[in-house]
This record gives C-alpha cells, sequence and structure tokens, in this order.
C-alpha cells in the first residue's frame, strides 16, 4: 500500500537528517514506526499494530 501525505519542511528535514545517519532505516520504516507508536499510545487494541510496535521497538533500538 502507498501512503502519500504533505509534512512539514522541517519534518522532512529530520527525517531525511536521520535516515541519512542511520542506514538501517529508510523512510518507510521510519512512517510505520511512528504511526504504530501514534496509534498504541491513542489506545489502539489491534494486535498487528502491537506486533509492529513491539518488533520496531526491540529491533531498531540502539
Amino acid at each position: 500500500m502507498n501512503l502519500e501525505s504533505e509534512i512539514s519542511e522541517s519534518l522532512y528535514i529530520e527525517m531525511k537528517g536521520f535516515i541519512g545517519a542511520n542506514p538501517n532505516w529508510d523512510q518507510c520504516s521510519l512512517m510505520s514506526t511512528a504511526l504504530a507508536n501514534f496509534l498504541i499510545k491513542n489506545g489502539s487494541k489491534n494486535r498487528a499494530v502491537r506486533e509492529t510496535y513491539l518488533k520496531d521497538l526491540f529491533n531498531r533500538s540502539g
């Protein structure tokens, strides 16, 4: 699935800088992690969202 969205220039610059400094991340993984984090913190009980959140939390930390 593709998702298109406009974000502020400052967010875009920070995202590109983060991805550039962290080669195990890409735009898709960053957006997926951010969205799962947002949904979990706002009450999502969906199992697939929880699995994405936990996988990313433990696989990408550090």
